[in-house]
C-alpha cells in the first residue's frame, strides 16, 4: 500500500492506518488494538470479501484464539461503526465467506494536510491538536524521514507495541528508550493476573477458570481443581511450585484464599473473611489481607502467620476511609514493609502508605493522583510501580519512595489495570481495559428487541444510575469522557433530545431518583466534599441540597409513592443503616431494627412503598450475595434471599410480587426476574448476547425498559523495558 495514502474516509469516519487511530469528525474512538487491525484490513480490502481464514492469519497471526474472538470484535466495530443511510450495516457478514466494509471509501488528501500544516491555518481536521498516537504491533516499521518532513510531525523510530502523547501537534517529545508491549489474551475477559517469581509464567483468571501461559513457547492450559472455586486474586509462592488465589470479585462480598498445586488438584483454604486482594510475603511463611467488621465499620489490614496461623493487625480505619478492596498490599522485597492504599468516600481520593511490618512505623506517599489501583515494588527497592489515574485514564507510573517524583511509564487511550512483575523486574504484565456504555430502550412484549438511542464509544451513559421520569423521559448520569465528570442528563426517547441537568467539573452526581409528581430529580453528589442528597428541578433550574450530617456520606435516594419521605443509605464511622427524611421537615430516622443488618451499596424500594431492598454485608451474611428485603413500617422484619447478581442493583416490579436483577458475565448477560416466595427460582427476561448490561429501569407503568449497555473488554499484555 502507498505510505503516503495511509488515511482513509468512510461513513462519517477517518481512520489512520499510519498510526491505527479511528475518527468521528473530532472525536477520537477507542477500540482494542485487535478490533483496530481488523477495521484496517477490512478497509485495505474494502468492498472485497475477507475470508475469515485471512483474519486470523493476519490479524491473530501465530495465535491460536476460538472463533468467538473474530465474533466479539465484529460485534464491537458494528456497535461503534451503526449503519447506513437505510439501516444496513456498514460491516457485512457474508454466509460462509467471510466479512466485508459495505461502504465507500476515499483516501484523505495529504498535499492539502501539508498545505495546512505549513501555513498553520485552522483546519476542520482536529486530530493533530490533541491526539495520543499508538503504533500497532502488526506495523514494526521506521517512518521514513521523507514524510516526516512533508507532514511536519517528528515520528521517532518506533519498534514493537507501544504509545506515546503528542503534545505537540507537529513535533511529538521523544522518548528516552524504547518500552516494549506484547498482548497476551484478545479474548476481552480477562480478571485477575499474575506472574510466576522466574518470569516464564503467568496465571490468570478467565470466568470462574485459571489459566496457566508459558510465556516461552505461548502454550496454555486451564487448571483443574477439583473442589472448583471462583476465584479472584492470584499469586505465586515463593518457589513457583503453588497458586494462591482468593474467591473475592466483589467490594461487598468477603471471600477466602486458597492455595493449590501448579498442576491442579484439591484446593486448601488458607484463611476466610477476606474483604480486599492479598500478597505473601517474599518468603512466603506470610499472608497479608484486609478482613472488614462491618458492623462496625471498620476495616483492619492483617499479616497471618502461616506456620502457626496467628494474626497481627498493622492497621485499622473506619468509614469514611476504607481500604480500596481491589488493591494488594505489596510488600518490599526484604519483606520489612508494606505499600497499601486506601480511600475516602466522602472525597474519592486516594491516599498511599507505607507500613514497617515490626514496628508499624507508617509513612504517607502523596503522588498527585486522583485514583490508585495496583502497586509494586521496583527492583531498586527505592520506588513503586503503580496504576492510577490523573485525568482519564490508569496509565502506569514510577513513583520515587524518597521524594514522591513520579515517571509516566505508559501513555495510551487504554486503561492499565492489576499489575504483577517477576521476581528480577524485569517483566511485567498488566490488563488494559476498555470500557462504555449506551442506553437501549425496548417495550416489555418485545424486551428481546431493544432498541439503541445514545452511541459512543468513550462515554459511559446510565452507568451510574438512570430512571424513568415518565413514559418517554429518562433521567441518567453520565462522564463526559472523564472518569470524575458525572452529569445529569434528561433524554427524550420520542425524538432524542437531550438536556443537561448539572454542568460540573470534578464532581460525581449519580444514582437519580424522581419524584411521584415528576417535578423534582433527587441524586447523590459530592459538591461538598462529602456525599449527601441533593435535588433539582426537571428544568434543571432549582439545585439544593436535600440531607445534612457530619463525618457520614448518603447514597441511593428512594422517594416514597405520597412523596412524603425520602430513604437513603447513611455511612458512618459508626454504622451504616437506612435513614427516613421527611420531606415535609428536617427530621432523619435511622430504620436499624432490632434484627442487625448492615447495608451495601444500593436501595430499592417497593411501588407500594412498604419493603426496601438492599444488600446485606453484615458479619453474619457469608460470602454470597445476601438480599435483605425490610418493611418501611416495622423495620425489625427482616427477610433475607440469596442470589448472584452481575451488578449490585434490583428493581421491584409494579405489583411488588417481583424484583429484577442482571447476572451472567462481561461477555453475555441478561435481567432476571425473582419472585418473592420462599424457595422460587429466577427466570430470564432478557439476554443480551455480546454485551454487559451495567444499570436498568423500568418506566412507571412498567411497560418500557431502559437498559444502560455496552463494552467491557479486558486483555493482558506483557511490558519489558519498563524501568527506564
Amino acid at each position: 500500500m502507498n505510505e503516503i495514502k495511509s488515511l482513509y474516509k468512510f461513513g462519517g469516519f477517518r481512520f489512520d492506518a499510519q498510526t491505527n487511530t479511528l475518527w468521528r469528525e473530532n472525536d477520537l474512538i477507542q477500540l482494542s488494538p485487535k478490533a483496530l487491525e481488523l477495521l484496517k484490513l477490512l478497509i485495505e480490502h474494502h468492498g472485497e470479501i475477507v475470508s475469515k481464514q485471512e483474519i486470523f492469519d493476519k490479524v491473530w497471526a501465530d495465535t491460536f484464539v476460538e472463533e468467538g474472538v473474530l465474533t466479539q470484535n465484529i460485534y464491537t466495530l458494528r456497535q461503534v461503526l451503526g449503519t447506513d443511510e437505510n439501516g444496513k450495516q456498514l460491516i457485512e457478514n457474508i454466509a460462509r465467506k467471510g466479512y466485508r466494509l459495505s461502504v465507500a471509501v476515499i483516501y484523505e488528501d495529504f498535499e492539502e494536510r501539508r498545505k495546512d500544516v505549513e501555513t498553520k491555518r485552522p483546519r476542520d481536521d482536529a486530530r493533530f491538536e490533541n491526539a495520543e498516537t499508538y503504533v500497532s504491533p502488526s506495523r514494526r516499521r521506521l517512518v521514513s524521514t521523507s514524510i516526516i518532513i512533508a507532514l511536519a510531525l517528528s515520528i521517532f523510530s518506533y519498534v514493537g507495541y507501544r504509545y506515546f502523547s503528542a503534545n505537540s501537534p507537529e513535533i511529538p517529545q521523544k522518548q528516552t528508550s524504547e518500552l516494549k508491549f506484547k498482548q497476551l489474551t484478545d479474548t476481552g475477559d480477562t480478571s485477575y493476573l499474575t506472574v510466576s517469581p522466574d518470569g516464564n509464567l503467568v496465571a490468570y483468571t478467565r470466568g470462574s477458570d485459571i489459566f496457566l501461559r508459558n510465556l516461552q513457547t505461548a502454550g496454555e492450559v486451564k487448571l483443574n481443581i477439583e473442589n472448583a472455586q471462583k476465584a479472584g486474586c492470584l499469586q505465586f509462592s515463593p518457589d513457583g511450585n503453588s497458586i494462591f488465589f482468593g474467591t473475592l470479585n466483589n467490594r461487598d462480598k468477603k471471600g477466602s484464599i486458597f492455595r493449590v498445586s501448579q498442576s491442579g488438584g484439591i484446593a486448601e483454604e488458607i484463611t476466610d473473611n477476606v474483604w480486599t486482594g492479598f500478597s505473601l510475603s517474599p518468603d512466603g511463611k506470610e499472608l497479608a489481607f484486609v478482613r472488614k467488621f462491618p458492623n462496625e465499620n471498620k476495616q483492619s489490614l492483617i499479616i497471618k502467620n502461616l506456620a502457626t496461623n496467628t494474626e497481627k493487625p498493622l492497621k485499622t480505619l473506619s468509614l469514611p476511609e476504607e481500604f480500596y478492596w481491589n488493591n494488594y498490599p505489596a510488600w518490599s522485597s526484604d519483606g520489612k514493609k508494606i505499600a497499601m492504599v486506601a480511600v475516602n468516600q466522602t472525597e474519592h481520593f486516594s491516599r498511599l502508605f507505607l507500613i514497617e511490618a515490626e514496628n508499624l512505623k507508617e509513612t504517607e506517599l502523596k503522588p498527585n493522583f486522583r485514583n490508585i489501583e495496583q502497586i509494586v515494588w521496583n527492583s531498586d527497592g527505592k520506588s513503586l510501580i503503580i496504576s492510577a489515574n490523573d485525568d482519564k485514564n490508569f496509565q502506569l507510573w514510577k513513583l520515587s519512595i524518597a521524594d514522591g517524583s513520579v515517571k509516566r511509564i505508559t501513555n495510551d487511550l487504554n486503561s492499565y489495570l492489576g499489575i504483577a512483575v517477576s521476581n528480577d523486574r524485569k517483566q511485567l504484565v498488566s490488563r488494559q481495559r476498555v470500557y462504555f456504555s449506551n442506553i437501549w430502550i425496548g417495550k416489555k412484549d418485545d424486551i428481546n428487541n431493544l432498541k439503541q438511542i445514545t452511541d459512543g464509544t468513550s462515554r459511559n451513559d446510565g452507568l451510574n444510575g438512570l430512571a424513568w421520569i415518565d413514559e418517554e423521559k429518562i433521567v441518567y448520569s453520565t462522564n463526559d469522557e472523564k472518569i470524575r465528570d458525572w452529569n445529569l442528563q434528561i433524554l427524550n426517547t420520542a425524538d432524542g433530545t437531550r438536556q443537561k441537568l448539572t454542568f460540573d467539573s470534578e464532581i460525581q452526581n449519580d444514582n437519580p431518583t424522581v419524584s411521584p409528581d415528576k417535578q423534582t430529580i433527587y441524586f447523590s453528589s459530592d459538591r461538598n466534599k462529602q456525599s449527601r442528597i441533593w435535588q433539582i428541578d426537571a428544568a434543571g433550574k432549582t439545585l439544593k441540597q436535600t440531607t445534612f450530617g457530619e463525618d457520614e456520606t448518603h447514597h441511593f435516594p428512594q422517594v416514597s409513592p405520597d412523596g412524603k419521605f425520602l430513604y437513603f443509605i447513611i455511612k458512618s464511622g459508626r454504622s451504616s443503616t437506612v435513614g427516613r427524611k421527611s420531606l415535609e421537615g428536617n427530621s432523619v430516622q435511622e430504620l436499624s431494627g432490632k434484627t442487625q443488618f448492615v447495608p451495601g451499596n444500593f436501595l430499592s424500594l417497593s411501588p407500594d412503598g412498604k419493603f426496601l431492598a438492599f444488600q446485606n454485608i453484615g458479619s453474619d451474611a457469608n460470602s454470597k450475595f445476601q438480599l435483605a428485603v425490610i418493611s418501611t413500617e416495622n423495620p425489625e422484619n427482616v427477610e433475607f434471599t440469596e442470589i448472584e447478581p452481575l451488578q449490585q442493583k434490583i428493581q421491584w416490579s409494579n405489583n411488588g410480587k417481583f424484583f429484577d436483577f442482571v447476572a451472567g458475565n462481561v461477555k453475555q448477560s441478561g435481567i432476571m426476574r425473582q419472585s418473592i416466595e420462599k424457595d422460587a427460582k429466577p427466570v430470564q427476561l432478557l439476554n443480551a448476547t455480546e454485551a454487559s448490561i451495567f444499570n436498568f429501569a423500568w418506566s412507571p407503568s412498567g411497560e418500557n425498559l431502559a437498559v444502560s449497555r455496552g463494552q467491557l473488554l479486558r486483555d493482558m499484555v506483557l511490558l519489558t523495558n519498563f524501568d527506564r
